[in-house]
């Protein structure tokens, strides 16, 4: 029985042989450093979902322990009122630190490309008559 084999001008169903040079050097280069960036902010954003969720989930917590001790109604409305309070103050100040998290992530992505632009536009010189051509050819 014949195995069946991927075609050679196909390195994977769809993707043309010839455009996996494309993938070398420098834009592999920007892959790797797009993909670092995003997994070091993710993984800062993965800690700080957590760290709010234990802080949430501790007042949460403090809150329902301390029901039970309510001599009246005041009393616990005014721990509700308290709890409330604060709740919509952490998810504000938590809102604020996801943005600035969000803003690294873009920014990193951002110098990133930014960088790679420049280092072609460096490898790339422009011939007599205005055509670009790579550096080495010239």
């Amino acid at each position: 029985m014949k195995k069946d084999s991927v075609p050679t001008s196909q390195v994977r169903e769809g993707v043309p042989a010839d455009t996996v040079p494309a993938m070398n050097g420098q834009m592999a280069e920007a892959m790797l450093s797009a993909t670092d960036i995003c997994l070091k902010n993710f993984a800062a954003w993965q800690k700080e979902v957590s760290t709010f969720t234990q802080r949430r989930m501790t007042s949460n917590t403090r809150l329902l322990r301390s029901l039970p001790g309510c001599a009246n109604w005041e009393e616990v409305m005014s721990l509700q009122q308290g709890w409330l309070k604060t709740t919509g103050e952490d998810y504000m100040d938590e809102t604020g630190r996801m943005m600035n998290l969000s803003q690294r992530i873009v920014d990193g992505l951002y110098a990133a490309a930014v960088e790679e632009a420049a280092e072609v536009a460096r490898s790339v010189s422009t011939s007599d008559d205005g055509e670009q051509v790579p550096m080495q050819d010239k």
